[in-house]
């Protein structure tokens, strides 16, 4: 892995963190923890990096236990041999794999897409549009969706109250919001979050329309490289615009 890279994927990442969970943690030089008001997993996270110890993990995990808070475990795959006994023994289950990924803007790749007729606005003064397809695209699957989408909306409001350098995107289709993206910049450093298209509107190239979009920003904007953290689903979009892959991260949760 490219040390340089990783660095700056971290940067980029706890930039965003930082700005939407309303408490951060870091315990140690590599253990950091991102915590909201919420229970739910989703809103709440312990992020090991490498070098972090079995003694920084279990301070991080008794923080979150104490206070009766789900929250998600999120490590690289590298770390797994060490920590992976650890991890069974504290009650964690897996959750899946995401793999980061990184794109220099100057290497970058624009596939053609459908150009079915559409929209894509800025949302920041109206996160509802920009949350919209959200709830289909990234279903929670319980009563509590609203209640979800409504506080991560909340987040993200205080976020730019409070100056975040965090553009919301949202691509309509008739006036109907039905695609997002989120894009954080950091100096010369961007990364994607939130990419996704109601489920209704899914295979229609709006998503690909979208990054090409807000990748041409960043260019205007002077960025220099991009990073987001792509699940299996989203790899094969991704890598048709030049994106490659840094690393793999393993996920877990406890309830």
């Amino acid at each position: 892995m490219d040390a340089q890279l990783y660095k700056e994927f971290k940067i980029v990442e706890k930039a965003f963190w930082s700005e939407i969970c309303e408490n951060n943690i870091r315990i140690g030089d590599h253990t950091h923890c991102f915590m909201t008001p919420m229970d739910a997993a989703i809103f709440n996270f312990i992020y090991l990096r490498q070098g972090a110890t079995e003694s920084s993990f279990q301070q991080a995990s008794t923080l979150f236990t104490s206070q009766k808070k789900n929250h998600i475990l999120v490590l690289p795959e590298s770390l797994l041999p060490e920590f992976e006994e650890i991890i069974k023994n504290a009650g964690y289950t897996g959750d899946g794999m995401t793999t980061a990924m990184y794109l220099t803007l100057s290497d970058a790749v624009y596939p053609a897409y459908r150009n079915n007729p559409c929209d894509i606005i800025l949302t920041n003064h109206n996160l509802a549009q920009w949350a919209h397809p959200l709830k289909t695209a990234f279903p929670v699957g319980d009563d509590s969706e609203d209640t979800i989408i409504n506080e991560y909306i909340r987040y993200h409001q205080k976020a730019l109250d409070n100056g975040a350098t965090i553009f919301h995107y949202a691509l309509l289709v008739e006036g109907q919001p039905v695609s997002s993206l989120t894009l954080t910049i950091h100096d010369k450093l961007a990364r994607f979050d939130d990419i996704g298209t109601d489920i209704a509107y899914q295979g229609n190239g709006y998503a690909t329309h979208l990054i090409k979009h807000v990748l041409e920003f960043c260019r205007e904007q002077g960025v220099e490289r991009c990073f987001l953290d792509a699940s299996a689903d989203g790899l094969a979009l991704y890598r048709k615009f030049g994106f490659k892959s840094l690393f793999n991260y393993l996920s877990f949760i406890k309830e």
